[in-house]
């Protein structure tokens, strides 16, 4: 049954303040964005309509200042509209003029997530998708309103090849297709196009590949255990993630973290080869304090008796910043491996890891992790532990200047609160930075 907007508007502005105040008093500095909709079918009069940007957020706006405003954020995709009948979608570079419908009702600093879903159209031109995908994240770098650009990849003719330019977007190779991408727009500089365009500020990832050390490093003075597992810790923040079915900490297997991997269970479409296991931490990591990790992991139950050696890759993250390190381990046994972090730009502010164990010789296995133990070279058992909590106070605390956002998704009076966002790739950059 169709509501009228006002029906809409209450339960979403009620909704709103409700999940709000909640988060807000679990962590004081969690920003909280509603994903808007413009595909409510109200009663308009004597018969039901779909209603553009233009009415719902001046209206939800409006709700909320009359019981009191807080500061919340809106998220949205290009194909809402603004305006009657087929109206005029949003693009990212054209956030303004939401800006100035919500300035209207007293709304003065608005922020934005922006997902963009033409990327999962499947007839469109890969040239034209591409030129879009390079205004797009220009324009949330120097646009202090777009917080984060959303990069929504479907199944379409030209899923791979954008996949591979999502990749190069913010890599040492993004000016040979952000000179083709201007070339076919028409203009001869991004500033152009782009307000406050300045490609000193561009962020470029970099990412580092390693093997893995031929033995224990020597003179170590400290260990302290990142990772242990039992039944009180649990799975200690890691999550399944490619071609993982189930994570489980066996009371029989005297603490070792069982990881179900099968390639099968996704269906006949899986081309991936990695397969593992993920944790992305709450807050960064200074993993500049431990310089070599040791990982005690092993692979077992692999579905081709005739594997010798497993592929291991250990992946780190930090903001704009990639490290793998890679091994081969005999099936069958735990064994510890030695990462040498000296060359991982992004250790003092590492934001995840990943476990993956390369499957190109067989569907299925169980990847076993045992421990991830960090080796100092400065410091004794005590004082590394005595450190590496008073840094991650100092990463905690309010002032830090590190903004963790919360995402709620508001669609057909129906709120969800996500952790992750499986669907979409993320290109964003924080604020500010020279």
């Amino acid at each position: 049954t169709a509501q009228s907007l006002n029906e809409i508007i209450t339960e979403d502005a009620t909704s709103l303040r409700i999940i709000y105040n909640t988060l807000r008093s679990v962590n004081s500095e969690a920003e909280v964005y509603i994903s808007v909709s413009d595909l409510y079918s109200v009663d308009l009069a004597t018969e039901s309509s779909e209603i553009g940007l233009d009415c719902y957020l001046p209206a939800l706006a409006k709700e909320i200042s009359s019981h009191g405003s807080f500061a919340w954020r809106v998220c949205i995709d290009r194909f809402y509209r603004i305006g009657e009948d087929s109206g005029k979608t949003i693009r990212p570079y054209e956030v303004g003029l939401l800006s100035s419908l919500l300035r209207d009702v007293g709304i003065y600093d608005t922020h934005y997530i922006y997902c963009d879903s033409t990327y999962s159209f499947p007839n469109l031109i890969l040239s034209d998708l591409v030129n879009e995908l390079l205004r797009g994240y220009y324009t949330a770098c120097f646009d202090e309103s777009v917080d984060t650009y959303f990069v929504v990849l479907g199944n379409g003719n030209n899923t791979d090849m954008l996949t591979d330019y999502v990749m190069l977007i913010d890599s040492e190779h993004s000016k040979d297709i952000a000179d083709s991408a201007l070339t076919m727009l028409g203009a001869s500089d991004w500033s152009e196009l782009i307000e406050n365009f300045d490609a000193r500020r561009l962020v470029l990832k970099s990412s580092e590949s390693v093997q893995v050390l031929s033995g224990a490093p020597e003179n170590v003075k400290g260990r302290f255990n990142y990772y242990s597992f039992d039944n009180f810790s649990g799975l200690n923040g890691f999550e399944v993630s490619y071609y993982c079915t189930e994570l489980l900490v066996p009371s029989q297997n005297d603490g070792i973290l069982c990881a179900t991997l099968d390639r099968t269970a996704f269906g006949t479409s899986s081309v991936g080869t990695y397969m593992g296991i993920a944790h992305r931490y709450e807050y960064p990591e200074n993993l500049k304090l431990t310089p070599v990790l040791a990982v005690t992991l092993g692979v077992d139950d692999i579905d081709n008796d005739a594997v010798t050696t497993v592929p291991i890759k250990v992946v780190l993250f930090a903001e704009n910043e990639r490290f793998e390190a890679y091994a081969s381990i005999p099936p069958g046994e735990l064994q510890t491996i030695y990462i040498d972090l000296s060359e991982f730009d992004g250790a003092e502010d590492t934001t995840g890891i990943q476990i993956l164990v390369n499957g190109e010789q067989f569907e299925s296995a169980t990847l076993m992790l045992k421990s991830v133990t960090g080796l100092s070279f400065e410091y004794n058992d005590e004082s590394l532990e005595s450190v590496i909590a008073d840094e991650r106070a100092r990463k905690r605390a309010p002032d830090s200047g590190e903004n963790y956002r919360v995402y709620i998704w508001i669609g057909a009076a129906v709120i969800v609160a996500v952790a992750s966002i499986l669907t979409f790739v993320l290109l964003s950059r924080k604020k500010g930075k020279a």
